[in-house]
């Protein structure tokens, strides 16, 4: 899990929001509405590299994925979130704890702790 997570309201210009993810170096965030959360908003989302005309005159909540949201919960196992990410075809789960966003698992983070437990593939699919 990563934290802290990068979030946007869904007002937030798009372009900017494009602009502050590439500045950070991350490929997901959050999008609250009224500090509630309400969606996620990847890179791709936001139309990429050469999303400019996408993203042009748009905000985060004309662009991001919206529920229903998959959540995780802190204690899930990486196990767990792995077949919530392969199952639902996604790249990132928000992490809740009593409804407060606590953190954000992508892929990367599952990566990052594969490569710290695992010395060989697993057979099988």
């Amino acid at each position: 899990m990563s934290a802290p997570v990068l979030t946007f309201a869904t007002w937030y210009p798009a372009p900017d929001a494009w602009e502050t993810m590439r500045a950070e170096r991350v490929r997901h965030a959050v999008v609250l509405r009224d500090e509630k959360l309400c969606g996620v908003i990847s890179d791709r989302d936001l139309g990429g590299p050469r999303g400019a005309a996408l993203r042009a005159g748009r905000v985060v909540g004309d662009l991001m994925s919206a529920g229903p949201l998959v959540v995780a919960a802190p204690h899930m196992s990486v196990e767990h979130v792995a077949r919530l990410l392969r199952e639902k075809r996604i790249g990132c789960v928000p992490v809740v704890e009593d409804d407060v966003l606590v953190g954000i698992a992508t892929r990367g983070d599952l990566l990052r702790a594969l490569l710290q437990h695992s010395s060989t593939l697993p057979s099988g699919t």
